[in-house]
């Protein structure tokens, strides 16, 4: 367990696990977004014709972080 001081006050530290310092191993259809250079609304085009790995969760959806990594690297190279 780590230590971690908010606030500047002393004594009101939090421990936290060291998982939660770590990425997080899913992404949100923003952070996607943001990671291939589309719009919001690509990403859930996509998601939904089924062009990008995803799972959705109740009302989420969700993409595994190593997947999409995967995906980015097989992805053919357009001129």
């Amino acid at each position: 367990m780590i230590q971690i001081q908010f606030g500047g006050c002393e004594g009101n530290g939090r421990e936290v696990d060291e998982m939660e310092e770590t990425e997080a191993i899913t992404l949100s259809v923003k952070k996607v977004a943001a990671l291939i250079g589309v719009s919001t609304a690509t990403v859930y085009t996509m998601a939904r014709l089924g062009e990008i790995p995803h799972k959705k969760v109740r009302s989420r959806i969700l993409f595994h972080r190593p997947t999409i990594e995967q995906w980015l690297m097989n992805e053919p190279v357009h001129s």
